[in-house]
This record gives structure tokens, C-alpha cells and sequence, in this order.
């Protein structure tokens, strides 16, 4: 058990460490569906200030990836490949929109990120 909460403290850390430099993140590990973890970084500084009104669209996307752990999280390779993704489509998508990155959810072999974004097309 103890072995088990450290390893979901690190991966908790992990994710938190490489989310956006901007605002303030916090990361929740939970377990859901048939006691599989699950990481939710969240950006608790617009927490006061949503919804945003020149960002009224939510656009969520991610990402599937294989893992051979059992508890559904990446191994470290996938996960910093997971992150330099993540990273490449913030830009993308500030490329075609005003966004803003919120959070994430990684759970089960997925992950999901959450954006504020102005434009809906």
C-alpha cells in the first residue's frame, strides 16, 4: 500500500512539473472504475474567474497509449513522449485560437486535456 501511494504521489508530481509554467496547478490522484488510478491536474488560479467570457468553448482532446503497468498509468518514456505531445498541441491549437490549457485527466491507458478556447471551428 505504501509502495503503491508513493508511486501515485511521483506520477501526481510528475504531472504537475510539466503542466504550463503559467497560473497555479494542482494535481488529484482518485481511484475510479474497478479501482484503477486516475491524475487530474487542474489550473485552481481561474478557478474564481470561470467561465471566461472571450473563451466560451471547451474543446477536450487527447490521447491514447499502450502501458504494461497494472495500474493503467505510462511507463516514463510514454509519459515524457506524452507531455512533449501535450506540449506541441498547446501551441497548435494557440496557433488557430485564443486558448488557455486547464487541465488534464489520465486514467486507464488515456489522456485527456481540457482548453478554454475562443473559436469553435
Amino acid at each position: 500500500l505504501l509502495l503503491r501511494l508513493f508511486l501515485l504521489l511521483t506520477i501526481g508530481t510528475s504531472t504537475l512539473v510539466a503542466q504550463s509554467t503559467e497560473g497555479q496547478w494542482d494535481t488529484y490522484i482518485a481511484e475510479y472504475e474497478n479501482g484503477f488510478p486516475g491524475s487530474t491536474t487542474v489550473r485552481m488560479d481561474l478557478i474564481k474567474k470561470a467561465p471566461i467570457s472571450q473563451l466560451p468553448f471547451v474543446l477536450v482532446t487527447g490521447l491514447v497509449y499502450g502501458t504494461s503497468r497494472a495500474d493503467g498509468f505510462p511507463e516514463n518514456e510514454t509519459f515524457e513522449v506524452l507531455h512533449k505531445v501535450g506540449d506541441q498541441l498547446e501551441a497548435l491549437i494557440a496557433k488557430e485560437t485564443e486558448s488557455i490549457l486547464v487541465g488534464s485527466f489520465m486514467h486507464k491507458g488515456e489522456r485527456l486535456e481540457y482548453f478554454y478556447i475562443q473559436d469553435q471551428d
